[in-house]
C-alpha cells in the first residue's frame, strides 16, 4: 500500500469514527491503518455527526467546487478560511496567500493551481474576482477574531455553478513571525468565538450552511499543534459555536486546494 493510500484511509477512517462519538477525538486522530484496505470515495460529503437541526459532514474534495459532488447550494452556501490578525504578522501581497489566490481563480472560472505556477497576468477579466481582491486588500488589519465577508454577486458564473454566495476570512490564523517575538503569545486563539460571530452573521442573512477547511490554528498562540490536534480544535470549536447561531449544516474539508489532497494524500 502506498504512503498516500495509507494516509487517505487513516484520515478518512478517523473522520468517520468521529461521527460516532465526539468524545473520542484525541484518540481517533491518533489511529493508524496498517492492513490493506480499499480507499473510500469521500468526494461527496459523508455524515460525521447529526442532532436536532444540525449536521456536520466531511469531504476530501475541493470545497471551492461543490458542483463536483452536488447541486448548487445543496451542501453549503458559504466558505470560510483563515487570515492573519492585525499585529500578528507582517502584511504581504495577497497573491502569496494560497486561499486568496485559489478563490480568485475560482471566481474567474479557472482551474485550481495548487503549485501556484500559473501566470496570473493571463487571468480572465471578472468583476466578482476584482471586487473580492479589493475586499480582502485590507484584511490583515482585522483584529482577532474578527472577520472579513465577501458577498458573491448574483451575476457571478461561479455563484450560479457552485451555489456559494458568501466567502468569509476569519482572523484566527496562527501567526508566523520568526524575526520578532509574538506579543500575545500564549493567548487563547479565540476560534470558537470567531466561529460564533461568523455563524450569527450568516444566519442573519438567511445563510444556514458553511464549509470549513483545515485551518492553521492552535489552542494558544505560539504553541505548536500537529495536524491531528488542529483538526480536533477546529471540530470542537465549530461544534460548540453552531447550536445557538442558526447554522444547520457544516462541511469540513481538508486541503482541497492543495496538490497533496488533489492526489488523495494525507489530511
Amino acid at each position: 500500500m502506498s504512503s498516500a493510500g495509507k494516509y487517505l484511509v487513516t484520515g478518512v477512517a478517523a473522520i468517520l469514527l468521529l461521527g460516532l462519538n465526539f468524545a473520542t477525538l484525541p484518540r481517533v486522530f491518533e489511529a493508524s491503518v496498517a492492513a490493506e484496505e480499499p480507499a473510500l470515495d469521500t468526494a461527496r460529503p459523508v455524515l460525521l455527526f447529526s442532532r436536532a437541526n444540525f449536521s456536520s459532514f466531511y469531504t476530501s474534495a475541493d470545497i471551492l467546487h461543490p458542483e463536483a459532488f452536488g447541486a448548487p447550494g445543496e451542501f453549503y452556501e458559504a466558505v470560510l478560511f483563515d487570515i492573519l490578525a492585525a499585529g500578528e504578522g507582517e502584511p504581504f501581497p495577497l497573491n502569496r496567500l494560497t486561499w486568496v489566490r485559489q478563490i480568485d481563480r475560482a471566481l474567474r472560472m479557472l482551474p485550481p493551481d495548487p503549485r501556484l505556477e500559473a501566470d496570473e497576468r493571463e487571468r480572465s477579466a471578472e468583476p466578482a474576482a476584482e471586487e473580492f481582491l479589493r475586499t480582502f486588500a485590507g484584511a490583515w488589519r482585522t483584529a482577532r477574531p474578527g472577520f472579513v465577508a465577501f458577498r458573491v454577486p448574483e451575476s457571478s458564473n461561479f455563484r450560479r455553478r457552485s451555489g456559494i454566495t458568501r466567502i468569509i476570512g476569519l482572523a484566527v490564523k496562527e501567526p508566523h513571525s520568526p524575526d520578532k517575538p509574538l506579543l500575545n503569545q500564549g493567548n487563547d486563539s479565540l476560534l470558537a468565538p470567531g466561529f460564533e460571530a461568523v455563524f450569527e452573521a450568516l444566519s442573519r442573512e438567511k445563510v444556514r450552511s458553511v464549509a470549513i477547511p483545515f485551518l492553521s490554528v492552535s489552542e494558544r498562540l505560539g504553541e505548536y499543534a500537529p495536524e491531528a490536534k488542529r483538526w480536533q480544535i477546529i471540530l470542537e470549536a465549530a461544534n460548540q459555536a453552531a447550536p445557538d447561531t442558526g447554522i444547520r449544516k457544516i462541511v469540513f474539508g481538508a486541503w482541497g486546494i492543495d496538490e497533496r489532497n488533489l492526489r488523495g494524500a494525507r489530511l
